[in-house]
């Protein structure tokens, strides 16, 4: 029968409003559903096809065909620890957010799991979940949040202009300084942007610097300021540390030491709007917009979703707070 497809689509509709195919869950494969019905695959290709015209499923190449959560709404799936930002952010009107903690996806059938959405958002992912990433990034539309990757979808903070920037004027106004960065003890890709940053400016500038790698206990930092840095006084020092956590102790430093802001030492980290009181001075700090980012990157899925883009590449300038370091 010409009509028969029809009659298979209205069946396979009425399985969807019943339940039986949840939101986010595969329907049976093609072939499964050409037995099924008693029909050729083609036959079934028609019929969902309809569905697809009633937007009741999506279809991602290589992995099937899926329920959607209602007409016109996308399901999509943020990998986050905590949906952070997300919950500030100014989501689409026609997006369902669902989290997914990245300690779910560590087996490869978990990440398979991921093809059920619609997209996918990476809420600053880790290497690891990098690695994650570009494994599924073919079967679904995927982008990251503060992470700037070539050839994956992203809406990141210029990390390595903005602290190339700073460190630039700041050589130009105290040429006399030695360059210091403070990487952390564990390395990531965010921090390797900021250090590649701060080497450019120094290397444009012709300058020696000091690469210090940070340990994690307080009193271990301290050790390492001294044992790095002491030597190198009375020159003033121009310090661009990769984080806040080095604040503290590099406070405690210059407080040792008798040293003046803005004289002997120059400091900038990021991400530090802490009042004066709790490291007893205003650091000059980078001040990244997760909101801005959030939302941007939302909207910019919902247009990969839709065709309407490939490729999406934006980068934001921090806000730089310019304290009394």
């Amino acid at each position: 029968m010409s009509e028969r497809y029809l009659s298979i689509a209205r069946e396979l509709q009425q399985d969807i409003e019943n339940k039986v195919y949840a939101v986010g869950e595969p329907l049976p494969g093609r072939w499964d559903l050409a037995k099924r019905f008693h029909v050729t695959r083609a036959t079934l290709d028609r019929s969902i096809q309809v569905l697809l015209q009633k937007k009741l499923v999506s279809t991602r190449r290589g992995a099937g065909t899926y329920v959607r959560q209602t007409e016109g709404t996308y399901l999509i799936g943020v990998v986050a620890n905590h949906l952070g930002s997300l919950y500030q952010a100014l989501i689409p009107p026609h997006f369902k957010l669902e989290e997914v903690p990245p300690d779910t996806l560590a087996a490869r059938s978990d990440r398979i799991k991921l093809n059920r959405f619609d997209g996918v958002v990476w809420m600053m992912p880790s290497d690891r979940e990098l690695d994650w990433l570009r494994e599924t990034q073919q079967h679904v539309s995927q982008i990251v949040v503060n992470r700037e990757l070539p050839g994956i979808n992203f809406v990141s903070t210029d990390h390595r202009r903005a602290v190339y920037d700073l460190t630039a004027k700041r050589l130009r106004q105290y040429p006399e300084a030695v360059p210091v960065f403070l990487n952390p003890a564990s390395r990531m890709h965010v921090m390797a942007r900021r250090e590649a940053g701060f080497l450019d400016a120094c290397r444009e500038a012709g300058r020696f610097y000091e690469n210090v790698w940070m340990p994690e206990p307080f009193d271990e930092k301290l050790a390492c300021l001294e044992k790095q840095l002491a030597p190198l006084l009375p020159t003033p020092l121009l310090i661009v540390s990769s984080v806040i956590h080095h604040s503290g102790s590099v406070a405690a430093w210059v407080r040792q030491h008798g040293l003046t802001w803005k004289k002997d030492v120059l400091y900038s980290d990021f991400d530090n709007d802490l009042p004066l009181h709790i490291f007893g001075v205003k650091m000059t700090s980078f001040i990244q917009d997760y909101q801005r980012m959030a939302t941007l990157a939302l909207d910019k899925l919902s247009h990969v979703i839709r065709g309407r883009e490939s490729a999406v590449a934006l980068l934001l300038p921090p806000t730089c707070i310019h304290g009394d370091t």
